[in-house]
C-alpha cells in the first residue's frame, strides 16, 4: 500500500476527482475499498 503515498500528490487529486471525496481521509477510505474489492476479484480469477 505503500503507492499510495509514494505518489500523494497526484495519486489523491485524482481520487479526490474520481470519487468526488470531501477531503484526502475520505478518497483514502474510498480507494482502499476500491482496492481490496479488486484484490478479492483478483484472487477468485486467479484459483480458476
Amino acid at each position: 500500500m505503500k503507492m499510495w503515498i509514494d505518489l500523494d500528490g497526484k495519486l489523491i487529486n485524482q481520487v479526490m476527482e474520481i470519487t468526488k471525496a470531501k477531503d484526502i481521509s475520505e478518497a483514502v477510505n474510498i480507494a482502499l475499498k476500491e482496492y481490496v474489492k479488486l484484490s478479492k476479484q483478483k484472487q477468485l480469477l486467479d484459483k480458476k
